[in-house]
């Protein structure tokens, strides 16, 4: 029987920066909302998923994401990535039970191309993965004529 994974969580942030020869992740500029000074607004961001599941040994996921406005069915973004790692076993003794291994993956969201404001829902599916939906929502700048400063 396959491994079954489960999405704990998906934060969205402008950068995400892993150390190398670790499992540290930085993130700066975390996000709900977003403001876009015009539209059909471009966006780069990352969401970075904390994934768990994992035991010793070679794992293999895919993931597919997918941003539509909340309440719809017609998709606007999609993006495949693929993921192998190998969990070695811990060199001393862990405070956690193998399937409690938990995993963030910053996946980069490349040229999102946001047609209006409004709220968005992003959709994380895959094989052997749980799906999870993030909403986010994408705002006008304020400008004086919009009754701002």
């Amino acid at each position: 029987m396959a491994t079954k994974f489960k999405i704990e969580r998906v934060v969205l942030s402008d950068y995400a920066v892993v150390e190398q020869g670790t499992t540290k992740v930085t993130l700066a500029g975390c996000f709900n909302q977003l403001v876009a000074r015009a539209f059909p607004a471009a966006l780069n961001f990352f969401a970075t998923l904390t994934v768990s599941g994992f035991s010793v040994g070679e794992h293999t996921l895919v993931f597919s994401f997918s941003i539509r406005p909340e309440g719809s069915e017609e998709t606007f973004y999609n993006l495949r990535a693929n993921l192998k790692l190998e969990i070695g076993q811990p060199t001393t003794t862990p405070s956690f039970t193998a399937d409690k291994i938990a995993i963030d993956f910053p996946i980069q969201l490349p040229s999102v191309q946001i047609p209006k404001p409004g709220s968005y829902a992003l959709t994380v599916k895959g094989e052997n993965l749980d799906t999870f939906q993030r909403i986010f929502n994408v705002d006008g700048a304020s400008t004086p004529e919009k009754g701002g400063k």
